[in-house]
């Protein structure tokens, strides 16, 4: 088990780590809103849209010359967790669009299916990966939370935090994650600790 106090926190990973554990929307109502506040902010600014529970784990220098770059949560679903885009977006001023036929009863409409059909539509003003940019999908908790997968070419990963609060036990925090043998654990530990190895559960706090 590794020493993990031996190694340095980096305070911008630790800012990071502490804010995607800072907030969980539990209302899909709510959070669509919410998700058309920071939509209106993306497609008059441009930028870098993260959940709260979105990780960054690779970099993402390499979409900033796209005009937009989001990924696939479903075969036809765009993952919405993270979104890159230029100011102005045509893409992303199309997609907040939507939002003015929003309804409660719509659910994932305009934050998940709209965006996909509009890439398939206008290919040419997004750039749309699969899941290895901010997956895995709700239905592949069990690869967070059950198991440890290889998410190293991983360049975020969403952690679903409603969603492991709803179905597993563990509580995801800073000292569970210590011992934590899951991808959840792994991650967070390379986040805090750059060690993905269990921490000597003597360590407290």
């Amino acid at each position: 088990m590794a020493d993990c106090e031996a190694h340095t926190v980096r305070w911008v990973d630790y800012y990071l780590y502490s804010v995607y554990f800072a907030l969980c929307i539990v209302d899909t109502h709510v959070t669509t809103l919410f998700s058309n506040i920071c939509m209106s902010y993306v497609a008059e600014y441009g930028g870098i849209y993260v959940d709260t529970d979105q990780v960054i784990l690779n970099p993402l220098d390499k979409f900033r010359d796209n005009e937009c770059t989001i990924g696939l949560d479903y075969t036809t679903q765009a993952a919405n967790s993270l979104i890159l885009a230029k100011p102005k977006s045509p893409f992303i001023k199309l997609w907040y669009e939507s939002y003015k036929t929003f309804s409660k009863m719509d659910g994932n409409k305009h934050s998940q299916v709209t965006p996909y059909k509009l890439s398939k539509r206008h290919p040419e003003m997004v750039k749309v990966l699969d899941s290895t940019f901010s997956g895995p999908n709700a239905n592949q908790l069990s690869n967070i939370y059950a198991r440890n997968i290889d998410w190293s070419k991983q360049y975020g990963i969403h952690m679903h935090l409603k969603l492991q609060q709803r179905f597993y036990g563990d509580k995801l925090n800073l000292v569970s994650i210590k011992t934590m043998n899951n991808t959840a654990g792994a991650v967070s530990r390379w986040i805090l600790y750059q060690n993905t190895d269990m921490c000597d559960s003597r360590i407290q706090g």
